[in-house]
């Protein structure tokens, strides 16, 4: 099975935003950003997390050449680093697709992700932002690309707790899915979007507050 591997740092269980002077297009993130921070697998691509005056983006270059409507990238974000046991009201996702039209944005309630206006059947369209991030994708030879770009706020973490990420990719053909931090003890990679305790601190710089 496939894994994410952090990379560029003493602590594996910590990953730190790199300081850039710009950011990319995502189409250009592997050729302006350099080394990944992240390695998706074997050869599979990889994620970098950045910050560029006052905005932090997560970039992932994917590497799939067979395109499907399912293939899909989650982030799982616990703004305020509490580590709950089920997703709640401080807790965030983007279930981000190849096409970013029918991604949908989640929010914890009550130790589930609901959508906005609690509708199962709401999706992106085409709107690429919300309250304090947007996203855009692109095409490329060998797969596609996000960005997901985010005020810093959504990283300042709480109470002097750094936030906590998760990363989980779903391939649409031929199907498979790879999860960062990984499953433990043999669970679905998707098991891990659904334990912020099991999410991997992040450590951030520059000012902010929590988002509300």
């Amino acid at each position: 099975m496939l894994g994410l591997l952090l990379w560029g740092g003493p602590d594996p269980d910590t990953l730190r935003v790199r300081l850039v002077d710009g950011l990319p297009p995502p189409a250009r993130a592997a050729a302006a950003l350099g080394q990944p921070m992240l390695r998706i697998g074997a050869d599979r691509g990889g994620v970098w997390l950045v910050r560029a005056g006052d905005t932090v983006a997560l970039y992932a270059a994917i590497r799939d050449a067979e395109p499907s409507p399912h293939d899909e990238l989650v982030v799982s974000l616990d703004v305020s680093g509490d580590g709950g046991p089920a997703p709640g009201h401080d807790d965030f996702q983007w279930r981000l697709r190849r096409v970013l039209d029918s991604s949908v944005v989640n929010r914890g309630r009550a130790g589930r992700w609901t959508p906005p206006r609690d509708d199962p059947d709401w999706r992106l369209g085409a709107e690429r932002e919300g309250g304090g991030w947007s996203v855009e994708a692109a095409e490329t030879e060998e797969g596609w690309c996000v960005a997901l770009r985010l005020d810093p706020a959504f990283l300042a973490g709480e109470e002097g707790r750094p936030p906590a990420l998760a990363l989980r990719l779903y391939d649409g053909k031929p199907g498979g899915w790879h999860a960062w931090p990984a499953a433990r003890n043999g669970a679905h990679p998707t098991s891990v979007e659904q334990v912020p305790s099991l999410w991997a601190p992040v450590e951030s710089r520059g000012p902010g507050a929590g988002p509300r």
